[in-house]
């Protein structure tokens, strides 16, 4: 069935695939300007950490990102035809109860999205780590990770909750949605 490019998009996020591995996120934030105000670009990567040649791009507004889908979706960018659609992840997320995100309090300030990554990927395939920062651009304490399953954040919760992680106690919990 044919990707509807007509259909209104409510989330500000749209995943970009079938680029070049080796293509940096300030290039690919250059190319989907073209549709609105790019805010953040995540490229996908493996456990090993190269790309897989797909992102999601986050745009300053739902119509923006609507923009990006009817306007650059087969659009050749650094040699390929990219693909761009809707992110999957964001749609499913306005689900009113998610249980593959967990909650993680009591942080060491200093600790790094890709650290928490590191130890959270033994109970799973990790989609997506957020830490929130302050000002001083410092860890807040806490942070957020979703998991590809229910099951896989479960097995999480049940074996770092009040575990030691760089020399703090952390508590990890089922993530509240904000509704």
């Amino acid at each position: 069935m044919p990707h509807d490019r007509s259909r209104r998009i409510d989330n500000k996020r749209v995943f970009v695939g079938n680029f070049d591995e080796k293509v940096e996120w300030k290039d690919l934030k250059r190319h989907m300007e073209s549709a609105g105000e790019v805010t953040r670009v995540d490229i996908i990567k493996s456990n090993d950490g190269k790309s897989k040649g797909c992102a999601i791009v986050a745009y300053a507004s739902a119509l923006e990102a609507q923009r990006a889908l009817q306007q650059l979706d087969n659009t050749l960018f650094n040699g390929t035809s990219i693909k761009v659609r809707e992110d999957q992840v964001a749609r499913r997320s306005r689900s009113p109860r998610k249980k593959n995100q967990i909650y993680i309090k009591n942080l060491p300030y200093f600790v790094t999205w890709q650290q928490l990554k590191e130890v959270f990927n033994n109970f799973g395939e990790i989609v997506r780590v957020d830490i929130p920062i302050d000002t001083n651009k410092r860890s807040k304490g806490y942070g957020f990770i979703t998991f590809q399953t229910d099951e896989q954040a479960q097995r999480a919760i049940e074996s770092m909750n009040n575990a030691e992680f760089n020399g703090r106690k952390i508590m990890v919990k089922l993530a509240q949605s904000k509704n």
